[in-house]
């Protein structure tokens, strides 16, 4: 998270767009279109859980060793969202979300673990803004999975609820659009994995975690007035 921030203030110093002149927009109602990257996750702790279990060996390949665990996979971040101006700074907002949260492997005594997660939200937000800063709170409905990312196991899914925070700075404000650089971070308690764990893709001596579906990430906003 402190990264995060960190990556804004940066952002704050290149842009070059005058929002601090802009005027807040007569039409009150819009729909925005957001992609991320996610920097912090589940995968992150469950590589932690790796290597506190033992899985974390060195494996010659062909290009060198490997050290275990492993982080890869696709990660990425869309959301669709509907926000309505409520005057004076003050916004409020649904939106649906997606994110693929990445896979990580584990190998121990040439016995290998793996697990990829993704997670679809439905939130609400309270937002203020401070041009040219926006931040934005509120809860969110996570649908979470665990799954393989090679071969047939069952996948382990869940239910959570998470409290969404994102700091932005607006790029650009126009009468018709607007546009906003951030990040945010989903606050979530943690979960067993289940099902997924008692499958033949999991090792038997290994026992079930509980993970958090909590994450961080970069986000672009593009948003159109109406």
């Amino acid at each position: 998270m402190r990264k995060i921030i960190s990556l804004l203030w940066v952002g704050s110093a290149l842009v070059t767009y005058p929002v601090n002149a802009q005027q807040e927009s007569a039409k009150t109602s819009g729909f925005e279109f957001q992609v991320g990257f996610p920097v912090i996750g589940p995968a992150n702790a469950m590589a932690r859980y790796f290597r506190e279990q033992g899985y974390d060996e060195n494996v010659s390949g062909f290009f060198g060793n490997v050290g275990y665990p492993v982080k890869r996979g696709p990660r990425g971040y869309f959301a669709l969202g509907y926000r309505r101006n409520l005057g004076s700074g003050h916004s409020a907002g649904l939106e649906a979300t997606y994110a693929q949260l990445g896979q990580v492997t584990g190998v121990r005594s040439g016995s290998a673990a793996e697990v990829g997660f993704n997670s679809v939200g439905l939130g609400a937000y309270y937002g203020i803004t401070a041009t040219p800063w926006l931040l934005q709170a509120g809860p969110q409905l996570m649908f979470n999975t665990a799954y393989a990312p090679e071969g047939d196991a069952p996948e382990d899914h869940s239910v959570t609820v998470g409290l969404k925070m994102r700091l932005g700075i607006h790029l650009w404000q126009r009468p018709g659009s607007y546009g906003t650089l951030g990040g945010f971070y989903v606050l979530s308690y943690g979960t067993a994995l289940g099902s997924y764990t008692s499958s033949g893709s999991w090792p038997a001596d290994l026992e079930a975690p509980t993970v958090s579906y909590g994450y961080g990430a970069l986000q672009l906003t593009m948003g159109l007035r109406f």
